[in-house]
């Protein structure tokens, strides 16, 4: 059945990815490209590559999109970038159908480091720890984008999930962690956490650094006698976190400085 698409009065071509549009079905992946291709690149990859297998919508190969990142990172001319790559869904509108085409959407930018601790919120929404969806890098963000107003709008610079059991889950845009006697502690993926890959290097880098890893289900009091609590991501690395509500944290800085440097000469930065 032929359909017409109008915006205002105008007819849309078919280079509007429309299921994107309407559903937010479609993927992305964000990084920091500090003159060459990052080197969890491959991780990004297939964190992306398996999400469009589960949502059905048609992958490239890797060589194609980095191909294409390093195209635009290169034609902005900026040597330490903010990128930003989507996987668009594309074919029919409606919703129960799979989807039959993508597009590659890459967005570069001048990268903006943050320059202090993160002051956490502790969102009124709560994560669904049994939704596929916590584990996918949707572009169906709209609970994140709101979560983040609510934080800022309190004054805060970051929003931290609960999920529907009362438990500790992630931020809107990073993993959690806090260090206590020797441990590393982090929510399991099980609580409704997006396994990051940056999460999954700092796991890595942690024993380096001589701390033991224990992932679980934590309460949000678990956090705040913490020696340091710390938030990870692809383009802020590893940043401390001095507040999270109204209760202020230590920051052991011989324990960050560690972290950070394994992390760092992990990520190549």
């Amino acid at each position: 059945m032929a359909e017409h698409i109008f915006i205002e009065d105008k007819p849309v071509n078919d280079a509007l990815p429309v299921r994107t549009l309407f559903y937010g079905e479609g993927l992305f992946e964000t990084f920091r490209y500090k003159s060459r291709i990052p080197a969890l690149f491959e991780r990004h990859y297939e964190r992306m590559r398996k999400g469009a297998e589960y949502l059905g919508i048609p992958m490239y190969s890797i060589s194609y999109i980095e191909g294409l990142v390093h195209k635009a990172v290169a034609a902005a001319g900026i040597e330490d970038a903010y990128v930003k790559v989507c996987l668009l869904s594309d074919g029919s509108t409606l919703f129960y159908d799979l989807s039959s085409k993508s597009t590659v959407l890459t967005i570069v930018r001048e990268y903006d480091p943050p320059s202090a601790p993160l002051t956490l919120h502790i969102g009124l929404t709560r994560r669904n720890s049994t939704s596929p969806l916590s584990h996918l890098k949707s572009l169906n963000y709209l609970e994140n984008v709101l979560a983040r107003r609510e934080a800022v709008s309190a004054g805060f610079s970051e929003c931290l999930f609960l999920n529907d059991k009362g438990h500790v889950a992630e931020c809107s845009a990073a993993n959690v962690y806090w260090i206590r006697d020797g441990i590393l502690y982090t929510p399991s993926l099980e609580c409704g956490v997006l396994p990051g890959t940056t999460r999954e290097a700092l796991l890595r880098v942690a024993g380096d650094a001589g701390l033991d890893v224990w992932e679980g289900h934590y309460a949000p009091d678990d956090l705040y006698e913490c020696e340091l609590a710390l938030t990870t991501n692809a383009l802020i690395g590893v940043m401390p976190v001095s507040v999270i509500g109204h209760v202020s944290l230590d920051t052991d800085t011989a324990h960050f400085d560690s972290v950070k440097k394994g992390l760092y000469d992990c990520l190549g930065w």
